[in-house]
């Protein structure tokens, strides 16, 4: 299923809609194309169909079948006739040429992700927003970017990259062959940023979605970020991002097979222009909790809850707060002497002793709870 973006802006017209028609068939003769609203396709349907193509064509939503790329501007009464300008490449941009693309190393290895239809101005815009210097079309409908181009001696002959974007009469390449174009960006790609002190980087995995390698989806407020992910996954030992756009988070990445680096090669949605990559079509970009963080895995207890955590407890349920507490002084007991937990914090906690920990449940500000300590 091909992905489109609408972009709603609220406007009203007092012009009517036209009376839609079914679109024929028109290929690169635009004078045949049916001009105006136009039916949906209906192809291949027992019951009829209201298009017809010529033996072996596919009819599609593009220029060959008499849609503009975009919005379709010529819906409305009295404005059947108007077609959009051409469309234009930018002047930084230069063309390249038609390159072979197979095998276990892409010509151009990073994939954004783009909900419009596929025209090669879309996927210029899109490289050079997130800083790659090269951008490339391949099989109508996929968008590459890149720091380096293939060797100009590996070009082949333009009849290879023949197949029509999905969002425009131009062409985008072809199965296994990417036209490749210089965005005219010459700054040097800045360096991915680095994850706060409190997480490292584990890898790039497989996720196999049933089940998840990691549960515990999380909603982010706008564009997904390396760091927002971070902080959404602060109380669980892992945090992964997926598809350029989703978060995720678990305590365990048990079973979970590791992955060649170069898959995970979507950019973050909000990380541009910076290279930071978000995973992959499933697969993560996984981080792990540094061992005496404040995680709340138990198999990585910190000695000393920072104040950030304790924090986090104080506005958190009591269930969770006993839970953490509990599951710190289990730690203590194979020592023969009992070691205290400090809390470094300026709320209202009372401060513990090595003996017992005393606290007010948020929940229930008149209760106090007392836990001992082996």
């Amino acid at each position: 299923m091909q992905n489109f973006k609408c972009k709603v802006v609220g406007s009203t017209s007092t012009k009517g809609l036209g009376e839609p028609k079914a679109p024929v068939w028109c290929g690169d003769d635009p004078s045949k194309c049916v001009k105006g609203p136009k039916q949906l396709v209906v192809w291949h349907q027992k019951t009829g169909n209201n298009v017809f193509p010529p033996s072996g064509a596919t009819p599609t939503y593009n220029g060959k079948m008499g849609f503009n790329p975009g919005a379709q501007t010529d819906i409305f009464v009295g404005d059947e006739g108007i077609t959009p300008p051409p469309a234009v490449i930018p002047k930084a941009a230069s063309y390249l040429g038609c390159f072979p693309d197979s095998g276990n190393f892409r010509a151009l290895s990073v994939t954004p992700q783009i909900g419009e239809s596929m025209t090669p101005e879309v996927c210029l815009q899109k490289c050079t927003a997130i800083g790659y210097k090269y951008a490339g079309l391949e099989d109508g409908h996929e968008c590459w970017c890149g720091e380096t181009a293939p060797a100009a001696s590996s070009k082949v002959a333009e009849s290879k990259c023949s197949k029509q974007c999905t969002g425009s009469v131009q062409t985008c390449g072809a199965p296994n062959f990417i036209e490749i174009y210089s965005t005219g960006v010459t700054t040097p790609l800045s360096p991915p940023p680095a994850p706060p002190a409190s997480w490292s980087t584990a890898g790039c995995y497989y996720d196999p979605v049933t089940p998840r390698a990691l549960p515990n989806k999380q909603q982010i407020s706008g564009p997904v970020t390396i760091a927002n992910c971070l902080a959404a996954c602060e109380n669980f030992a892992y945090a992964g991002l997926e598809f350029g756009q989703e978060c995720y988070c678990g305590m365990t990445i048990a079973g979970v097979q590791q992955a060649p680096d170069t898959d995970c090669n979507i950019p973050c949605a909000g990380n541009s222009p910076s290279p930071a990559m978000c995973g992959g079509g499933g697969r993560l970009n996984i981080y792990s909790h540094v061992p005496g963080s404040s995680q709340t895995s138990t198999s990585a207890i910190p000695t000393t809850l920072k104040t950030s955590t304790t924090s986090k407890l104080a506005s958190s349920s009591s269930k969770r707060v006993i839970s953490l507490f509990s599951t710190s002084s289990v730690a203590t007991t194979s020592s023969s002497t009992t070691s205290s937990k400090t809390i470094s914090s300026s709320s209202s906690l009372p401060t513990p002793t090595p003996t017992t920990v005393s606290m007010v449940c948020p929940r229930f500000p008149n209760t106090t709870r007392r836990m001992l300590t082996p």
